[in-house]
């Protein structure tokens, strides 16, 4: 679970600086947004899904099923209850709670 995190981080903050490169000042993803996009994730259903495309010959197959199906259980099982706290932890409204953009520096755009 713990490299999954730190490959989730080396791919979704220097995709959001790069993304941020081409946006408008007041659209730029934050970083506390960056790291509420890294700590959700996708909580594996497309790597389960690859998974289970696998070739049934293919050697280790079941391995690479039961390993993935475990990381996204307990992903799910560890991260999905702190999700709230986390967003909340890093200041960003939930549930209505009225924004002013997702940039750091306020501006229009409405949010989630």
């Amino acid at each position: 679970t713990v490299m999954v995190l730190v490959g989730r981080a080396i791919h979704v903050f220097p995709l959001c600086f790069i993304i941020n490169i081409f946006r408008s000042k007041r659209d730029k993803i934050s970083l506390r947004y960056m790291a509420a996009i890294w700590f959700a994730g996708l909580r594996g259903a497309i790597a389960y899904i690859l998974a289970l495309s696998l070739k049934r010959s293919m050697p280790a197959r079941d391995m690479i099923i039961n390993t993935t199906l475990a990381v996204v259980l307990l992903t799910n099982l560890i991260m999905g209850p702190l999700q709230g706290p986390f967003i909340k932890l890093l200041g960003i409204p939930l549930n209505g709670e009225q924004q002013e953009g997702h940039g750091d520096g306020g501006g229009g755009g409405g949010g989630g």
